[in-house]
């Protein structure tokens, strides 16, 4: 869903094809019992169960109504037009993007580490740079951490300095 990732469901949908075509045998929606893996008698089994998204501690962050980044690239929530992103990694920092895409007036993401997408492929995050460099609404925190997360606002320490943004229609 981030921009510029549409090549990636062409690779999944190529793939989805590929194994459609061979004589490996899928079945979803099954419960991997002990008794059904050692029944057919695997020479392996990988275990890829996903993952869920981390919530950090932070006081007020449960009662916030806080939008969750899956929920934003997978269309079930919209964001309102003044959006801070709690997280500068990938998931974060693409959800920014994809948010800035769209066009919301002000746009803050906010990161502990002292960068943003530190965890994405370095052609990846270089091409994220360049487009946050083009997006004048977007305020980039690195270094700072959440302290208090409200209806409408983010407070953050960014070193020695506490900040608030107040007026915010949503928080992912």
């Amino acid at each position: 869903v981030p921009p510029h990732k549409e090549r990636y469901a062409d690779a999944c949908a190529y793939l989805a094809r590929e194994i459609s075509k061979s004589d490996v045998a899928v079945r979803l929606n099954t419960e991997a019992t002990a008794d059904l893996v050692l029944a057919e008698k695997p020479d392996a089994v990988i275990l890829a169960t996903g993952s869920l998204p981390l919530q950090p501690s932070i006081p007020g962050l449960d009662a916030a109504g806080i939008i969750n980044a899956d929920e934003i690239q997978e269309g079930s929530r919209q964001a309102g037009d003044h959006v801070a992103v709690i997280g500068g990694g990938s998931v974060g920092a693409e959800t920014a993007h994809y948010l800035a895409d769209q066009r919301k007036r002000v746009l803050h993401l906010i990161e502990m580490r002292d960068g943003i997408g530190i965890d994405l492929p370095k052609d990846a995050r270089i091409c994220l740079l360049r487009a946050f460099d083009t997006t004048p609404d977007l305020h980039i925190h690195t270094g700072a951490r959440v302290t208090e997360v409200g209806d409408t606002f983010i407070r953050f320490e960014q070193g020695e300095q506490e900040e608030c943004i107040d007026g915010l229609d949503s928080i992912v």
